[in-house]
């Protein structure tokens, strides 16, 4: 585990997207029937960047202000969007990631949230709905997202934590936004630079 400084603001992303209507209907039914094109292509796909404890007690006391490099894919499932985050620990996709939350994506105001499914969960604690509220227009950074949570675990330990995406593929902004993610230089961006796909299984060392 390796002890960085945590800035005090994360930011994220403005990026706008649209709903794109097609057609117009009448009543004669000559004319095709309005349709709505949801396109979630913004949020789908690939992401990595880092998460950290803010704050927290008992277990979780000695990891305050540890971060960690991580990975994460947003894809739909069931009727809403599955986001999965592996690090450097639970390094697996399929079989041992750090977290699987559906949310909700609302493309009118560009944001997300958790929604509730059996089996919702961020390392130890669980998410219900409404406790990720994921908003990339928080600071003007481009493709960036942030997502801050807490939980309490069954023993009664508290833990804070925050996780900084961008997406695969893109340079870390760090200008705007926070320092990139440990493993950026020797890493991600070799990969990147490459062509290469999101490692399924996240193995920097």
């Amino acid at each position: 585990m390796k002890k960085r400084k945590i800035l005090a603001v994360l930011l994220a992303l403005v990026m706008v997207l649209g709903m794109t209507a097609c057609g117009g209907g009448s009543n004669d039914g000559d004319d095709p029937v309005k349709v709505v094109d949801e396109d979630y292509s913004w949020w789908e796909g690939d992401w990595y960047g880092w998460w950290t404890v803010f704050d927290g007690d008992g277990y979780y006391y000695d990891y305050i202000d540890e971060s960690y490099d991580c990975c994460a894919y947003i894809e739909p499932k069931d009727g809403a969007h599955l986001l999965t985050i592996w690090d450097e620990y639970m390094n697996d996709y399929s079989d041992e990631s750090l977290a699987k939350v559906m949310i909700e994506i609302d493309l009118d105001d560009n944001v997300a949230e958790s929604v509730y499914t059996i089996g919702n969960y961020f390392w130890d604690g669980a998410v219900d709905t409404g406790e990720w509220y994921i908003d990339p227009e928080y600071a003007g950074v481009d493709n960036m997202i942030i997502i801050e949570g807490s939980y309490v675990d069954e023993y009664g330990d508290y833990c804070e934590y925050g996780v900084v995406l961008t997406k695969w593929g893109y340079e870390w902004n760090e200008d705007d936004s926070t320092y990139p993610p440990y493993y950026y230089e020797s890493y991600f961006l070799p990969l990147m630079e490459d062509g290469e796909s999101l490692p399924v299984v996240f193995e920097p060392y």
